[in-house]
């Protein structure tokens, strides 16, 4: 009787563990995935073009909101005449399926 209620509240009690340690995760990725976008904000408003990609290429491409930094870094790189680097970032942004012109721009690009 005594090892299957030992049994019963060391499974209880580990699984709350582990539910905890996968709740923090969660919200630690959740916070580098803002920290990330936050760094590429500034470095894209300071010109910083390709330190803004290496930020955002660390960020999923799923959301809406990464997915409209990466298009508008794709437009910088365009106006500034780099192109290569342009067409690289289009087709980052593809990976996360289709977003306004971009397959457009990179047979215009190209």
């Amino acid at each position: 009787m005594v090892y299957p209620t030992f049994l019963l509240i060391f499974g209880y009690i580990s699984m709350g563990v582990i539910k905890r340690l996968i709740r923090n995760k969660d919200m630690m990725d959740q916070e580098t995935i803002e920290s990330n976008k936050m760094l590429a904000l500034s470095f894209q408003s300071q010109g910083l073009l390709d330190m803004a990609f290496d930020k955002l290429k660390r960020c999923p491409v799923r959301g809406n909101a990464i997915r409209e930094h990466l298009y508008n870094l794709a437009l910088d790189f365009e106006r500034k005449r780099m192109l290569n680097k342009a067409i690289v970032v289009y087709e980052h942004l593809l990976r996360g399926g289709k977003f306004k012109d971009v397959k457009d721009r990179i047979k215009k690009l190209k």
